[in-house]
Parts: C-alpha cells; sequence; structure tokens
C-alpha cells in the first residue's frame, strides 16, 4: 500500500517537473521570437560547450590557449546576452525553470538522495487522507468540543473533575 502511495506522488512529482520544463520552453520561444539574437547567442553557448568537451578530450598542443579562448567568448556571449534582458526589462533568471519546491526540483530527492521534506510531506497528507481522520475532524474538532459534556464533580477520592 505504501509502495502504492510512493508510485502515486513520483508520478505527480514527474508531472510537476515536467509542467515546470515545458513552461520554460514557452518562455524561451516567446524570447526567442521577441529577440532572435538570444537564440543565436544559445545557439553558439552550445557550440562552445561541446567544443570545450571536445578540448577537454583531445587536449591539443594549444590546450590552455584554446581553452582560455572560449572561456572568453563564452562570457562575452552570456554578458551580451545579460544586456539585452537588461535593455528589454527581462528578469535574469527569465530562463530558468520555475519549481514549486527550490530545494528538490519538483524531483522529490534532493542531490544528497535523502527524500525532500515536501516529499515526505505528501506522504504523511497522503496516508492522512487514506486514514479518514479528515473526515472525523471535520466533526469532532475544537469549534464542536462540548466542555459540559463531562462532569464538574470529582471521581472517587481525586481532587480534580474530568471537567
Amino acid at each position: 500500500m505504501k509502495d502504492n502511495i510512493i508510485n502515486k506522488i513520483m508520478t505527480e512529482y514527474d508531472r510537476k517537473h515536467l509542467k515546470a520544463l515545458s513552461d520554460l520552453d514557452e518562455r524561451k520561444n516567446e524570447i526567442y521570437e521577441l529577440l532572435p539574437r538570444c537564440k543565436e547567442i544559445d545557439k553558439n553557448i552550445s557550440l562552445i560547450g561541446i567544443n570545450i568537451s571536445k578540448t577537454l578530450i583531445s587536449k591539443p598542443d594549444n590546450f590552455e590557449e584554446k581553452l582560455n579562448f572560449l572561456k572568453t567568448e563564452l562570457e562575452n556571449l552570456k554578458t551580451e546576452k545579460n544586456h539585452i534582458f537588461k535593455a528589454n526589462k527581462i528578469p535574469s533568471d527569465f530562463l530558468m525553470p520555475i519549481y514549486e519546491c527550490e530545494k528538490c526540483n519538483d524531483t522529490g530527492y534532493l542531490e544528497s538522495g535523502e527524500k525532500c521534506i515536501c516529499f515526505k510531506q505528501q506522504i504523511i497528507e497522503k496516508l492522512y487522507e487514506m486514514s479518514n481522520l479528515k473526515f472525523m475532524l471535520e466533526k469532532e474538532n475544537f469549534e464542536t468540543f462540548d466542555i459540559n459534556i463531562f462532569s464538574d464533580k470529582p471521581y472517587n477520592n481525586e481532587r480534580l473533575t474530568s471537567r
């Protein structure tokens, strides 16, 4: 039963995570349509990333020089993109995914592999729902509590009353 609950919760987390990435893609497409240069910059950033990887693997004679050149190019592109964003009053984090939980990025797990507090809370809430306590507490709670049902007379030789 617990495994079934965890599977349902994981499915929900997968859906939330994919939704955040889908929303990010929509925002990217908006930016690319509005500011085509940003699309070119992102493409060039990706290409430089690939070239950095190739340089690290092949280790050419001019390794340091080539690596420094690529890093400089990368920084220049990022700076240009930041200037474009500022000029158009776009927040710098506009092209970052927006997750409900920033600790686990809607995966349910932290980088350490531990379950996130939000995930644990979801398990508790699902178990609570299944226990029917929710319905019981709608009827039996402090708002409906009647102190008068308890006697104000001490029981046997007790000092205190039930009330």
